[in-house]
């Protein structure tokens, strides 16, 4: 289960074993100790780079984790070797794992009913839960020990995207 749990970030969610340190990095004063293993999802649909950018910096994230299967966009500053540049040029690593990655047969169950949706989610945990994925998945684990992770990928309702489940995922394997 994922916990929205953000005033300042509206397309930001956070597993439920972090929901307390996403609290404290809301406060004044955070430190790098108190943000250790947090996990959060970004959508960056109706946002512009320079937006996005500061709402994760913000937020402290260290790592930006790219979970499209294919980081183009039509949207200036979101294809990846700009959006590598740009979050490098604000302190942000860029990891793109196309593993993760949600296949374009499989996308319009995000839209469609609730029915659709859970079929989506079920076909795509399976996928991501094969042997393929799974060094992805603890990648992301390893990346958040060394400090706050974003995982973007470009719709903004979270619980339409892929990234609901790999929260999920992440959430219930390495925390």
């Amino acid at each position: 289960m994922v916990t929205m749990s953000l005033g300042q970030v509206p397309q930001a969610f956070v597993v439920p074993a972090v929901a307390v340190a996403v609290r404290v990095c809301q406060g004044a004063g955070v430190t790098s100790e108190s943000k250790r293993d947090e996990i959060v999802g970004v959508g960056y649909e109706g946002r512009g780079v320079d937006e996005v950018l500061g709402d994760l910096v913000q937020r402290g994230v260290r790592t930006l984790v790219d979970v499209r299967l294919t980081p183009l966009s039509r949207k200036r500053g979101f294809s990846k070797r700009a959006l590598a540049e740009a979050a490098a040029s604000v302190g942000i690593d860029y990891v793109h794992l196309r593993g993760l990655g949600n296949p374009k047969e499989n996308r319009p169950g995000f839209a469609g009913d609730a029915t659709a949706l859970a079929a989506a989610r079920a076909n795509y945990r399976d996928l991501v839960t094969a042997d393929t994925a799974a060094g992805d998945l603890a990648r992301i684990a390893k990346l958040a020990a060394a400090g706050p992770v974003a995982l973007l990928c470009f719709e903004a309702d979270e619980q339409r995207c892929h990234r609901h489940v790999l929260l999920d995922l992440v959430g219930v394997r390495h925390r």
